[in-house]
């Protein structure tokens, strides 16, 4: 759910702020607006705000007051702003955040965002009870860094200067941990290495991947599903896994090597159907997996076991052509001898009039 959909007034308001400036906006005037928009939070007032967060300017003029999650639909509304690119990564709305952390037991227990943006995961992690110094994070942008820590002294009002050795600007993937979590959390981006739509990489970075993560660059080689196996050997013995991914990733067969490797090394899957108007732009449906090491699922997804059983069916003897009928009506050239040109026909539809997801 986008900022539009969150927050219909705020959103207006930026656009008018923001009306003729080009998708270029240097980063010190996103953190200037962020941090007038913060003064708006009720967690601000016991905050010295000009020590958390730089380039402070003058108040702005809002007539309502904001939350953190606004703060972090702000900042992923600017992104569009910004230059560079940000393949893949979607604004997590708060539904999903409290979805995906539903039931678990966070009394005492450490949690990490490997990919965590500006802080979605971690501010409902702590909402549902997780010690600010239990929350750890990475992303390779500073500003989302720089974000992600000052929604968590908001929703605190008090600040935490360990956030500033526990949430890094640093890689994910690569960044090496003195110690393991009790869960890893989060929607890490989205990009494949192989399709029609695969993205661009560096020789040199994809043999990286292919060596740190060899089960997720088998297959379907993609950024999310070298998340999935980074996280895996992050987690304790029944730690748990709990990752907004495309829903590939649970049974298309290109994901059958991660599968295979996630359950040898102990951990069983199960998976939560997310909508289908989840992200916005979005059409691939979209899943949180959960990964539990060390403890079986009482409804398991394994989607090979299934692949299995189709196998088992085609093995069968087949009918014979005299048991079917007409296979019915294909569209093609026949579409002329079927529909008179009167104002009152139905235009006929073929499979290539059809999007994707619609």
């Amino acid at each position: 759910m986008s900022l539009r959909r969150s927050n219909p007034e705020l959103y207006r308001i930026l656009r008018a702020q923001l009306k003729g400036v080009a998708k270029a906006l240097p980063d010190d005037e996103i953190r200037r607006l962020i941090a007038r928009l913060a003064r708006k939070c009720k967690g601000a007032n016991g905050l010295d705000l000009d020590t958390l967060f730089p380039s402070l300017d003058s108040d702005f003029e809002l007539a309502f007051e904001l939350s953190p999650w606004d703060i972090i639909a702000v900042f992923e509304f600017l992104r569009r702003f910004r230059g560079g690119t940000h393949t893949g990564m979607h604004f997590t709305p708060r539904s999903v955040v409290t979805r995906a952390l539903r039931g678990l037991n966070t009394l005492n227990k450490r949690i990490l965002d490997p990919a965590c943006g500006a802080g979605a995961f971690l501010l409902g992690a702590f909402e549902a009870g997780v010690a600010p110094e239990c929350l750890f994070g990475t992303d390779i942008d500073p500003l989302a860094v720089e974000v992600a820590r000052l929604v968590l002294q908001l929703a605190a009002g008090r600040k935490i200067p360990a956030l500033v050795d526990t949430i890094l600007c640093a890689d994910g993937l690569l960044h090496e941990w003195k110690e393991s979590f009790d869960f890893v959390v989060g929607n890490p981006p989205w990009v494949s290495y192989s399709g029609r739509h695969a993205a661009q990489i560096s020789e040199g970075h994809l043999d990286l991947l292919r060596e740190r993560f060899p089960a997720a660059m088998q297959g379907w080689p993609s950024l999310h599903g070298a998340f999935v196996q980074r996280a895996a050997s992050l987690v304790v013995a029944k730690g748990e896994v709990r990752l907004v991914l495309p829903a590939q990733v649970s049974d298309a067969k290109g994901f059958g090597p991660l599968r295979e490797s996630l359950r040898s090394e102990g951990f069983s899957a199960a998976r939560d159907s997310l909508p289908s108007d989840t992200f916005d732009g979005v059409t691939t449906p979209a899943t949180v997996l959960r990964l539990v090491r060390g403890v079986r699922h009482a409804a398991s997804m394994d989607s090979d076991a299934r692949e299995t059983l189709f196998d088992k069916l085609n093995a069968l003897p087949k009918f014979p052509n005299s048991a079917f009928g007409d296979i019915g009506i294909h569209s093609g050239n026949a579409a002329k001898m079927l529909f008179s040109k009167t104002p009152t026909s139905i235009e006929v539809l073929e499979g290539k009039n059809l999007n994707e997801g619609r």
